[in-house]
């Protein structure tokens, strides 16, 4: 299934992937998350883009993804 599709079909996903993408795929990807929706559109919402190696693995190891 196509990224775009199932984010803005509302979809869940809950696994994840230690796979690098394009730029192009993840400013596609971060814009469908903006036009999700949320409780009441209430919520400030902030990105963090993180591609450093380093700094993903200590991230990883602080949230048990």
């Amino acid at each position: 299934m196509e990224s775009h599709k199932a984010i803005m079909e509302r979809r869940t996903i809950r696994r994840y992937t230690q796979e690098k993408i394009e730029d192009i795929q993840l400013r596609a990807l971060i814009d469908a998350a903006r036009c999700a929706s949320c409780a009441s559109n209430n919520q400030r919402l902030r990105y963090i883009v993180v591609r450093t190696q380093p700094l993903v693995n200590d991230i990883l190891a602080k949230t048990k993804w």
